[in-house]
């Protein structure tokens, strides 16, 4: 699921070739597939946005909600 929302052309970045580690998009993407795996619910109903911009939020909680 990261490598496939990695490969989407987004207005964000969920990995830094840079550094070789997740951004704040890739973080926040690994804690909702983790809430969603864990908790079986969906997690567009989180409030929490971390310290990404609400809109990029909303974006990553559709992706996560629509994988099977």
């Amino acid at each position: 699921a990261f490598q496939k929302m990695v490969m989407q052309e987004l207005p964000f970045q969920c990995f830094s070739t840079k550094t070789k580690h997740p951004t704040d998009y890739g973080s926040y993407l690994i804690a909702c597939l983790f809430y969603k795996f864990l908790t079986s619910r969906n997690v567009s109903q989180l409030k929490y946005n971390a310290k990404i911009e609400k809109s990029s939020a909303e974006i990553i909680k559709k992706f996560v909600d629509e994988l099977k």
